[in-house]
C-alpha cells in the first residue's frame, strides 16, 4: 500500500494547496507533511489561505486562490452553492435568534476525556456565533489554548442546550456516548 507522499509524488503537483494555522505557526498536515522538510514539501512549494476567524473568510481566500490558477466562479453551479449558503446561514440566524438563550458546547471525545473548544479558535464556532448562536463560557481563556480537557468522570461540569461533536473523526460520536459520564 502506497503512502500519501507516494500518491502525491504519482501526480507530479506544481503546488500543494493546505491551510495555515496561525496559531500553531504551521500549514495543515503538520511539519511532517508540509513543514520545511515535510514529504509534500519536498514535491512542490506549500502555499493556501490562513485559518482565520471566519470560514466565510477563508471561502473567500479560496475563491482567490482559485481565481489565481485561472478557475472560473461564475458557474451555474458556484452561483448556486452561494446561494445555498446564504440561506442556509440566514435560516441558521434566525433560528438562533428566536431563542435568544439556547447554549452551545464544541466538544471532541477522546478516551482521556471529552476536549471543550473554544469558540475563539475556530473559524466554524466564531460564524456560528456572529450568526447568533451562544456557547457556554468554559475554563478556556486567552493563554490556555483552544481546548480544556474535563475527565469522563466531571463531563458533566458545563449543562449545554446543544452539544456540537466534531466529526472529523467518524467514530468520535459513538466513543462519547460508550463513555461513563457524570458523577456515579
Amino acid at each position: 500500500m502506497k503512502s500519501t507522499s507516494e500518491k502525491a509524488a504519482i501526480l507530479q503537483p506544481d503546488t500543494v494547496i493546505a491551510e495555515y494555522w496561525p496559531g500553531d505557526r504551521e500549514w495543515g498536515g503538520g511539519p511532517a507533511v508540509t513543514g520545511p522538510d515535510g514529504q509534500l514539501r519536498a514535491l512542490a512549494p506549500v502555499t493556501g489561505p490562513a485559518q482565520l476567524d471566519s470560514v466565510v473568510g477563508l471561502i473567500e481566500e479560496y475563491e482567490k486562490l482559485a481565481t489565481s490558477f485561472g478557475a472560473n466562479l461564475s458557474t451555474p453551479e458556484i452561483a448556486a452553492a452561494k446561494t445555498n449558503f446564504e440561506r442556509a446561514r440566514d435560516a441558521f440566524s434566525a433560528a438562533a435568534k428566536a431563542k435568544p438563550n439556547l447554549t452551545a458546547l464544541a466538544v471532541w471525545a477522546s478516551d482521556d476525556g471529552l476536549w471543550v473548544a473554544a469558540p475563539e479558535g475556530s473559524a466554524e464556532l466564531m460564524d456560528l456565533k456572529r450568526w447568533g448562536l451562544g456557547f457556554l463560557k468554559t475554563g478556556l481563556n486567552a493563554d490556555s489554548g483552544y481546548w480544556e480537557t474535563v475527565s469522563w468522570e466531571r463531563s458533566d461540569t458545563y449543562q449545554p442546550d446543544i452539544i456540537l461533536i466534531d466529526n472529523r473523526k467518524p467514530t468520535n460520536r459513538a466513543s462519547a456516548e460508550a463513555k461513563p459520564t457524570g458523577p456515579p
